[in-house]
């Protein structure tokens, strides 16, 4: 709760870190499906990290219904001064219409991405937004 501190998030409750709803900024019904399944994923992370020295950071990246989600080895926290700039998600519409195949997102889930160009919160971050 200290604003000095590098992984402060401004109006952070238990509610931002609720496993059961996703959270309060983008919330979701898969987060908690998610969660429960990154256990089994998350018993392997830490012998690959170990075996291979030249990782630094090993993870696996959900979409998690638009809002994207990160499992990952070694744990961090979010710098919650540092920002990235998002490339948004109509990407997702992009890749596939060549194959005429269905978006890869929905509607519903893209507009849970940030907009193209948008200056996002560290803490707010959605694998879904970086190139």
């Amino acid at each position: 709760s200290d604003s000095d501190e590098k992984s402060y998030y401004t109006n952070c409750t238990n509610a931002n870190n609720n496993v059961l709803t996703g959270g309060v900024v983008h919330p979701t019904d898969t987060n908690l499906h998610l969660y429960r399944g990154s256990a089994d994923v998350a018993v392997i992370l830490k012998p690959l990290y170990e075996f291979y020295q030249d990782i630094r950071v090993l993870g696996v990246y959900f979409a998690n219904s638009g809002a994207g989600s990160v499992v990952s080895f070694p744990a961090s926290v979010s710098n919650g001064k540092s920002s990235y700039k998002s490339i948004g998600c109509d990407w997702s519409i992009a890749m596939n219409s060549s194959v005429h195949l269905e978006n890869i997102l929905s509607n519903e889930e893209r507009q849970r991405c940030h907009t193209k160009g948008a200056k996002v919160p560290s803490r707010e971050y959605n694998p879904l937004e970086r190139s």
